[in-house]
């Protein structure tokens, strides 16, 4: 999953996030799920989903604890040569550093939020 995102990164570095973990306590970094069932990539212009879902994003996001906007995310494929993309959805989305090593995250019309910690 990792590796895909990093292959997207180099074709498109303005839109994928592909950094490296944050130093201090910020958003910055790579999260998984601790449920297993996913992950998010936090970069300063855009955010990154799983395998294939990118969120642009109206302002850079900083070395900030909690971020919340509606979200324009696309699902990114390569074909040909070049970047489609598909299936894009407005979605509100809200995330809080809980500890260093610890986010959560309230997406779309989920009720319950999901918790985070930081990729090894």
């Amino acid at each position: 999953m990792q590796q895909s995102l990093k292959i997207l990164a180099f074709i498109v570095p303005a839109m994928v996030p592909h950094g490296a973990l944050a130093a201090g306590p910020s958003l910055i970094g790579d999260w998984c799920a601790q449920d297993g069932r996913g992950a998010i990539y936090f970069e300063n212009d855009a955010i990154g989903m799983n395998e294939h879902t990118m969120c642009e994003l109206e302002q850079p996001v900083g070395d900030v604890k909690s971020f919340k906007a509606e979200l324009t995310c696309f699902n990114a494929y390569l074909s040909d040569g070049e970047i489609v993309r598909a299936f894009e959805v407005t979605l509100p989305f809200e995330a809080v550093l809980k500890t260093n090593n610890l986010m959560r995250v309230l997406m779309d019309d989920d009720p319950e939020p999901q918790l985070y910690e930081r990729c090894q």
